[in-house]
């Protein structure tokens, strides 16, 4: 079943979209440059909401503690451990256990302005 989505102008909403979505899907805007340049802020990312555990290396919707936020994961040093960073390369990586990563989706689609 595919879940509509038609929004309006508004806080973290697209002006004039019309959209049809699978299930457990969901559109998210991206705020600040922490993943530029491959996520540029305003463009909005297409987050798998069923995917609520690191699969293999990708970019995922992490909660870090504060807000959701886009974070690329791969694998760590050690097994069981993931390399979570950002692909600004300003900004620090770290590593955690898995059990210490809250996934809140996988992004899988990208949508910016042309």
């Amino acid at each position: 079943m595919l879940a509509a989505i038609s929004s309006t102008a508004g806080a973290g909403r697209a002006s004039g979209v019309s959209l049809i979505l699978p299930p457990d899907h969901d559109l998210v805007q991206v705020k600040g440059s922490i993943m530029a340049p491959t996520l540029l802020p305003g463009a909005w990312v297409l987050v798998d909401r069923g995917t609520r555990q690191v699969i293999g290396e990708g970019v995922y919707l992490v909660h870090d503690g504060v807000a959701e936020a886009c974070r690329r994961i791969s694998p760590g040093s050690a097994c069981g451990v993931w390399a979570v960073y950002s692909d600004n390369t300003s900004y620090s990586r770290r590593e955690d256990p898995a059990s210490r990563i809250d996934v809140r989706g996988r992004v899988v689609g990208v949508f910016r302005e042309v």
